[in-house]
């Protein structure tokens, strides 16, 4: 946990220019609010509430409700593309919603199991997979983490976020 914390500051200092130009460039493009508030789980579906970078319209979940993004999903903005693109986004399984785990644990009882130990914003899953790998994969390299857990396992995942970060990914199209 301190290494989260301690990594997690001085990332945000060093990224703070960087996310002052992403703010600027959401509200540059539709005028609308820069962030958008989400309650996830993390562990034992313990909820908590994050802040994201908006890539998405206002009031993309109106009517149809909570979904997962979609190939060439018309409710992405401009920058939300390029946000996605290049997964701007410490290590453990990425918290899901609520509403969407109870969704996916119908189908995949095994879904869960993530919720064994803290979320974090990369992880096995987020490195070999991408937006729309399915929920087993996602699972099976959650569990691979969650089994092998260790420092050194986290600062290699955190080593193998680099090029995906930097390389982007070819499935937000």
């Amino acid at each position: 946990r301190l290494f989260d914390i301690l990594f997690s500051g001085v990332l945000l200092v060093i990224l703070a220019p960087l996310f002052g130009i992403i703010a600027l460039c959401i509200k540059l493009d539709d005028g609308e609010n820069v962030f958008y508030y989400q309650t996830r789980c993390t562990r034992g579906m313990k909820k908590f509430q994050i802040i994201k970078f908006r890539s998405m319209v206002v009031g993309a979940e109106k009517f149809a409700g909570a979904q997962l993004a979609q190939n060439r999903d018309p409710r992405m903005t401009r920058v939300g593309y390029i946000l996605r693109k290049y997964k701007m986004s410490f290590v453990g399984p990425r918290p899901e919603r609520p509403e969407l785990i109870e969704d996916i644990a119908e189908k995949v009882p095994e879904f869960t199991f993530r919720t064994t130990v803290r979320a974090g914003l990369t992880g096995y899953a987020q490195v070999h997979g991408d937006y729309h790998t399915e929920f087993l994969d996602k699972l099976k390299w959650d569990l691979m983490y969650i089994e092998n857990f260790s420092l050194m396992l986290d600062l290699k995942i955190l080593l193998m976020t680099i090029p995906v970060v930097l390389k982007g990914t070819d499935d937000v199209k």
